[in-house]
């Protein structure tokens, strides 16, 4: 049985106890393998490793903990304009538009119990379904289980704007901001970087045009990656 994709919206949840345990588990057992290999063959490797678990990554934790408690404090906005305006396709609305599905395929930005996760190619789906505006990863069960990255999935009545973007490093992208929440992105091309996001080639005007026409507030001002 389907779930209707309106009844669904993305948020953060709580990280969940369980994964929590395990990451500390996991560190205690690399930092005691490293500090065998330390004493047993004074190992530099092992002293690396031990401090790398013990030390190092519970604080990169904690630091990515902490700006996630951040990402719902709307005075941390940095979603400036760029002074850049995207070029409005010439494309006539539809009158099916807003119930016909739509598709496209890239990687994405997301904020997560996490702090903000960037996924590669191929993982990311943006969706117009039934007059929903929906961006989920794929596996989708496995991303809630192991990320608790919802589904964001929104009406246009709940959207505050819709945009181009672009990231710190020049990266493409198309935003989505509700009217409560961090905004989410779906990154339209590579950049730079295409040996990590792969051959993305999406046309970030038409998307636009179509999220325009199913009904969604868009604007085409070209705004800076905000955290928050």
């Amino acid at each position: 049985m389907m779930v209707d994709p309106r009844k669904r919206s993305g948020g953060l949840e709580a990280v969940p106890g369980w994964l929590l345990i395990v990451n500390v588990i996991g560190l205690c057992v690399f930092v005691a393998l490293g500090l065998h290999f330390y004493f047993a063959d004074h190992s530099t490797f092992g002293l690396f490793l031990a401090v790398w678990a013990g030390v190092i990554t519970p604080l990169l934790g904690w630091q990515r903990l902490r700006r996630a408690r951040g990402l719902y404090d709307s005075t941390r906005r940095t979603d400036e304009r760029t002074g850049e305006t995207l070029a409005h396709p010439a494309v006539a609305r539809s009158a099916s538009a807003s119930s016909a599905v739509q598709r496209w395929i890239g990687a994405a930005d997301l904020p997560s119990p996490l702090g903000r996760i960037t996924t590669t190619y191929q993982v990311a789906v943006l969706e117009i379904v039934d007059g929903a505006l929906s961006l989920r990863l794929r596996p989708e069960p496995l991303m809630r289980l192991t990320l608790r990255i919802q589904t964001l999935c929104l009406c246009p009545d709940e959207v505050e704007a819709v945009f181009p973007a672009r990231g710190r490093i020049r990266i493409p992208a198309i935003g989505i901001r509700p009217l409560q929440g961090p905004p989410s992105y779906f990154l339209t091309a590579a950049g730079p970087l295409r040996w990590y996001f792969g051959r993305i080639s999406n046309d970030r005007a038409a998307i636009l045009a179509a999220i325009e026409s199913a009904g969604f507030p868009v604007t085409w001002d070209e705004r800076r990656f905000s955290r928050a």
